[in-house]
């Protein structure tokens, strides 16, 4: 019996800001220079900026995702760059956001999903998940959306673009239980710049 599903159908450096407190935030009147707390103060905005850019890119690709199913990979990206979205976080979002919500969706079904991908450029390069710093993001966003309640349809319009939804979808049609399905590593087909075919 196949999975439930109704649809058919993949970074930036992190800012470290440890260090920061609210006491460093002074510096002597007339320096000419605002030293390392001004600076840290400095990271920490563009910090907060860069997280909301990135929460509100993946605003917009979830009411793509869901807006207009029939999208592949390199419309939705498209779709994402025409809203604005910069290319490097819209190829984040196309490519991991789905694996995101899938593993969140399948998190306690047994399933061994692997925690490495390689791009199809570099197979020999194998790259770990958490290596992805929008990777949190993504994962974040799954599991405040299935928290807050979001409809398993829509939760399942993002997760069954992932390819590894995709395959399990096909071993349970073939009378495979979900704790018995062990998943190799993902291989991504786009650079990382996003697809190469975009102009």
């Amino acid at each position: 019996m196949g999975f439930l599903i109704g649809v058919t159908v993949r970074r930036e450096k992190a800012l470290d800001i440890s260090g920061c407190n609210s006491t460093a935030f002074q510096y002597a009147p007339g320096s000419c220079s605002a030293g390392p707390a001004i600076k840290c103060w400095l990271l920490a905005t563009v910090a907060l900026r860069h997280n909301r850019n990135v929460n509100e890119a993946i605003a917009r690709a979830l009411t793509i995702f869901r807006e207009s199913p029939e999208l592949d990979d390199e419309g939705a990206f498209r779709a994402l760059i025409d809203r604005g979205v910069e290319r490097s976080i819209a190829a984040r979002i196309v490519e991991f956001l789905p694996i995101a919500y899938c593993r969140v969706l399948l998190l306690n079904s047994g399933v061994q999903f692997s925690n490495s991908f390689v791009r199809a450029a570099s197979p020999l390069k194998i790259q770990s998940l958490s290596s992805e710093p929008l990777w949190i993001f993504f994962l974040a966003s799954a599991e405040s959306e299935l928290r807050g309640g979001t409809a398993r349809r829509e939760m399942l319009m993002v997760a069954g673009r992932s390819a590894e939804f995709q395959a399990i979808n096909q071993m349970l049609d073939k009378g495979a239980e979900l704790k018995n399905v062990a998943l190799p590593t993902i291989s991504l087909l786009w650079p990382e710049s996003g697809p190469e075919s975009d102009t």
